[in-house]
């Protein structure tokens, strides 16, 4: 497996899969620390709006796109619906998804029945940890090519945060 974890990892010596995860940990904590900023900051609205604003009333603000029809599937494998045939009608809710992409609805599904939360917490934990990860890979990926931790993270944090912001400037 040719990947920078093993490349940062010394192996001239008898090491044990604890000293390796200890060594890979003190040569790249920044990027880990890196991975839970960006992890918060994008969690941070849902958040603050569903159990620290007074004013919330049961409504999920969503940030556009499909994210109301997909915690509506992850509601529908709450319910038992594993096929999502249709998400809002009863008729033809048993048969099934002739376009939807099942896997990522049955993991989060599944492991939110699994935690026993609900939709709307399943979903904010996906949003903390799903950019968290996809920022170590990024990571893992310009660590890769430029052998620059400074460089890799910063383009790992900018590959991610800069189409938020100039979607929140309207640029």
């Amino acid at each position: 497996m040719d990947c920078f974890i093993l490349e940062s990892a010394d192996f001239s010596r008898e090491n044990t899969h604890t000293s390796v995860a200890i060594e890979i940990f003190k040569k790249h904590w920044p990027v880990l620390v890196l991975a839970i900023a960006v992890g918060v900051i994008i969690v941070a609205p849902a958040f603050y709006f569903r159990y620290m604003s007074g004013e919330y009333r049961g409504v999920d603000v969503f940030r556009g796109g499909g994210e109301s029809d997909w915690v509506a599937s992850i509601r529908e494998v709450y319910d038992g619906n594993y096929w999502l045939g249709n998400l809002y009608i009863a008729d033809g809710k048993d048969g099934p998804s002739a376009v939807r992409q099942l896997l990522t609805t049955w993991v989060v599904g599944f492991s939110g029945k699994a935690l026993h939360i609900s939709t709307a917490d399943i979903t904010i934990a996906i949003k903390f940890v799903l950019p968290s990860l996809l920022l170590l890979l990024i990571y893992s990926l310009y660590y890769k090519l430029t052998k620059n931790r400074l460089f890799a993270g910063l383009s790992a944090v900018f590959t991610l945060l800069i189409p938020a912001t100039l979607g929140f400037f309207n640029v």
